[in-house]
């Protein structure tokens, strides 16, 4: 997620001087169509700037998904040599959220 494709995160990531941050984001893919149901105000805007896309089931939104959010985080980090530990990136993470909800 980053300033463009998520309204309100920005201030979070550049208190830490990021660009963006990986997010799992959840959509439904038919076909050539993409339907995004997050939120009622909810944009495709986010596709275009996809790392890493992966198909999974109805019963695998929960754990497995976050299960899956923290190993590619933790592959982002090293790969990227982001200069920040999973903790606190986690943390920025949480924050982004936090700030989507004001």
């Amino acid at each position: 997620m980053n300033a463009s494709n998520t309204n309100g995160v920005g201030a979070v990531l550049n208190k830490y001087n990021l660009g963006f941050i990986p997010e799992a984001h959840t959509y439904l893919k038919h076909k050539d169509t993409i339907l995004d149901f997050t939120s009622t105000n909810a944009s495709l805007k986010f596709y275009n700037t996809l790392l890493y896309e992966t198909y999974i089931l109805p019963n695998q939104i929960g754990v497995f998904k976050l299960q899956l959010h923290h190993q590619f985080f933790k592959y982002w980090i090293e790969e990227n040599d982001v200069p920040f530990t999973f903790q606190t990136l986690w943390k920025v993470r949480g924050d982004c959220i936090l700030a989507l909800s004001k």
